[in-house]
């Protein structure tokens, strides 16, 4: 690092660029002489908290970082690690300060949960979704009430919110998807707004992903699941967002299974619309890879299992780390397969099995490298956590170097520092934090968002987990609790560390939207 705290390679390559000034060709030259388009440029590679440290120098770096460019460049680069488009942050449209704003947001909300450890936090704004349809939604879908909300997501970036709801007089057999608009946590009384809502004539539909699409600036899509006696059917909804939002049914595949009470888990091949469907069905786990544009597909077997066992799927783009109690199977993504109402799809078995450090049956896996909310896993994590009650192990998931073959694994999860220690978990917050239904990354911080009785849980623990001198890790854990409204009890949460903005779900069906 430079004496101002900017990467040495920046200043070096800006000083050593082929300019005709004589000051810049200065050995001599101090960055205060440099021109204010430089600083921008150097302003272009900062994270925003180093942004904030730069502008404190001077007057001239300050007026620098006050530029509206270098907000819109902070805020671009947040979008590309959480997929989300300039649809849903008009960059263009913002000032300067609201740019700011946004990309400073995270950290305000780190900061707010470190300095409230161990207690309440409160929303500056409380609103609730409303449950009414304006007249030419009534006359368009012919239904008079919105129905009870049974399920919702949380779009990456945290403005766009889908709802699925029903009602079983007004529109029987039935779910009414709503596409809503929360605004960006810039100003206090906002109006909630309903952007799309179709009527879709299927019923007991429960959403599982709502995401931009990894090619297309103007669409979205959501995953939906529709649970039948012997079988269970993925939906996939589009969403257009241009010239007009529209939300339509793309297309549907059908997943044989026995039991009507397994429980599915959905995910993304990273940066595709590949959809991975994980289940178990007559004792055996599975999981399979859909493409849903091209309409082909690939199925995955595990191990025995009874199906209620802890178990996690990690997804790349050429493999699928299936992790089972003290195991993770490698598999090899190969070339998917044309479906039909005819196709019997091959089962693919694992190319490695590997033993997990720690030996205990409850042994569970997070990736703590993760930029997008719940599921999908938009990126792929380069290291994963094995965490039982009283040690957490740092895994690096690392190319294998091997012939590209099925019989070979293309990436193996190894520990990250064979003579490392695994970490003590002294404090029961930690396990209870890692369990926690959400994690994402808060400025740089792993952040945890778990229910414990009626109260939501907020905890943030270092992402780097470096030893210091003594070869001890710090998980520089902390925690608080988000205050509900007061009698509301929680039937599902998401939330948003980009825009401080936290969704609960009641067992009553209402919606409520709190901002930090």
């Amino acid at each position: 690092m430079s004496s101002s705290g900017l990467p040495v390679a920046t200043v070096s390559f800006i000083l050593s660029s082929d300019h005709t000034d004589e000051s810049i060709s200065n050995p001599e030259i101090t960055l205060d002489m440099l021109p204010l388009d430089v600083h921008i440029l150097i302003l272009a590679h900062l994270p925003p908290r180093d942004i904030i440290a730069y502008r404190q120098v001077c007057r001239l770096f300050l007026r620098a970082t006050q530029m509206k460019c270098v907000w819109m460049a902070a805020l671009r680069r947040i979008a590309a690690t959480q997929l989300f488009t300039e649809l849903t942050y008009p960059m263009k449209r913002l000032t300067a300060k609201h740019l700011e704003r946004l990309a400073r947001l995270p950290r305000r909300l780190a900061k707010l949960i470190k300095h409230r450890n161990e207690e309440f936090i409160e929303p500056h704004e409380i609103r609730v979704l409303p449950a009414c349809l304006i007249e030419a939604d009534q006359s368009r879908l012919g239904i008079y009430t919105s129905g009870v909300v049974d399920s919702m997501y949380l779009a990456p970036g945290g403005r766009f919110l889908m709802t699925l709801s029903s009602d079983d007089v007004e529109f029987p057999d039935s779910t009414l998807f709503t596409m809503w608009d929360l605004g960006l946590n810039l100003q206090k009384g906002r109006p909630l707004l309903a952007l799309a809502r179709y009527l879709e004539r299927m019923d007991e539909l429960r959403l599982q992903l709502f995401f931009s699409d990894p090619e297309k600036i103007d669409t979205m899509w959501t995953i939906s699941l529709e649970r039948g006696l012997a079988s269970t059917r993925i939906l996939v909804h589009k969403v257009t967002l241009l010239p007009q939002i529209r939300i339509s049914l793309f297309s549907w595949h059908e997943v044989p299974c026995s039991d009507p009470k397994t429980r599915f888990h959905v995910s993304l091949v990273p940066k595709t619309r590949n959809v991975v469907l994980s289940y178990n069905n007559n004792g055996k786990s599975y999981f399979r890879v859909w493409d849903f544009v091209q309409n082909q597909a690939a199925l995955f077997v595990g191990l025995t299992s009874t199906g209620f066992e802890e178990s996690s799927v990690f997804v790349y783009t050429d493999c699928i780390l299936y992790a089972f109690e003290h195991r993770i199977m490698v598999y090899n993504l190969p070339q998917l397969q044309p479906l039909s109402r005819d196709t019997r799809l091959k089962e693919i078995r694992p190319a490695l099995t590997v033993i997990s450090p720690l030996e205990s049956q409850n042994c569970f896996y997070v990736d703590y490298d993760r930029f997008s909310p719940l599921i999908p896993h938009l990126h792929s994590p380069t290291r994963l956590l094995a965490i039982d009650a009283f040690h957490l192990a740092i895994l690096e998931v690392a190319e294998s170097g091997l012939p590209k073959k099925k019989n070979f694994p293309n990436k193996v999860p190894i520990l990250d520092d064979e003579d490392r220690d695994l970490v003590p978990i002294t404090d029961a917050r930690i396990f209870a934090a890692l369990r926690g239904v959400y994690m994402d990354i808060c400025d740089d911080k792993l952040f945890f968002l778990s229910l414990d009785h009626s109260s939501p849980s907020a905890s943030l623990m270092d992402s780097k987990l470096k030893p210091d001198k003594d070869g001890k890790i710090d998980l520089g854990f902390v925690s608080t609790e988000l205050r509900p409204p007061p009698g509301v009890a929680i039937a599902s949460q998401t939330f948003s560390p980009l825009l401080c903005r936290h969704c609960i779900l009641t067992p009553e069906g209402a919606v409520y939207i709190l901002n930090y």
